[in-house]
């Protein structure tokens, strides 16, 4: 089975434990209608939400208003938790092919979505302002703003 672009499978960062994740390879089903698949290209781990899951911390009176859009599993574990992502649609509707976009899904090397869930970045692309310590996503420039020239490695 194959989700286009050669795919059939891929990394993504579960926590199966309090402090303790694991990578685990995660099936892309195959494309049907519209869907897109997306390869990430960064990924965000948030300092505050997911310290919370990665603690296994969640109030059992916030699991459904803290679940993420395409999370796996349930809290407290193991879950597949995330929503801050940056990648490049793959395979997928003509208009969405080839754009880099942000997507609301958990850590995962890459993965299938509705066409309607990546938001195009291209209009931010050149705009993007710079807080300390992030990434600086205008193409001409490939650096953070703590003056680190190279882009870091996914954890994949």
């Amino acid at each position: 089975m194959s989700s286009g672009a050669g795919m059939s499978a891929a990394r993504a960062l579960w926590y199966a434990a309090p402090r303790r994740a694991e990578l685990r390879e995660a099936s892309l089903s195959a494309l049907t209608g519209e869907q897109a698949l997306v390869t990430t290209s960064w990924s965000g781990i948030s300092r505050g939400t997911e310290a919370l899951v990665a603690a296994g911390a969640v109030p059992p009176s916030e699991y459904a208003r803290m679940r993420a859009p395409f999370q796996a599993g349930e809290f407290p574990f193991p879950v597949k938790y995330g929503y801050i992502n940056v990648g490049r649609v793959d395979e997928g509707p003509d208009d969405l092919r080839g754009l880099t976009v942000f997507s609301l899904v958990p850590h995962q090397r890459a993965f299938v979505v509705p066409a309607t869930a990546p938001v195009s970045l291209r209009p931010m692309l050149r705009t993007v302002s710079i807080m300390p310590g992030m990434l600086n996503l205008a193409p001409e420039r490939t650096e953070t703003s703590s003056g680190l020239s190279a882009l870091p490695k996914p954890f994949w």
